[in-house]
């Protein structure tokens, strides 16, 4: 058997396609066990927090602060700005479905939290 054939057919795999691919596989497993709470959360918090970091940008206050950040600090900035979304969307108490969720609800949720991060990924230039 040629493992050499397999091996360069997985490297030509790009990394994005892996990490977006083990997300949504991660994803859908925290459905199967969990319900859909904290996926269809994190979905909401995601756009919230690039909403409030671009927003923050031209701020009065903070505005000047923020603009002088660069790189992966504001990765990290963008990141506290979901993780602030999730909290705040997660203390509303909104529930979607049941306590365990089926096969195709994780399936439809892994893919769609995967597909609203690649999205996100690439219209931010801090996460590039």
């Amino acid at each position: 058997m040629n493992f050499e054939a397999i091996m360069s057919a997985f490297t030509a795999i790009p990394a994005d396609w892996l990490v977006l691919g083990a997300l949504a596989i991660i994803a859908a497993f925290d459905i199967v066990r969990s319900g859909a709470r904290r996926v269809c959360t994190l979905a909401l918090a995601i756009p919230l927090g690039t909403v409030f970091f671009l927003a923050s940008e031209k701020a009065m206050f903070i505005g000047g602060i923020i603009s002088q950040f660069s790189g992966p600090v504001e990765a990290i900035l963008l990141g506290v700005f979901v993780v602030v979304g999730y909290f705040l969307i997660a203390r509303i108490g909104l529930s979607w479905g049941g306590e365990s969720g089926q096969a195709i609800q994780a399936a439809l949720g892994g893919v769609a939290l995967a597909a609203i991060l690649a999205t996100i990924w690439v219209a931010i230039p801090a996460l590039q």
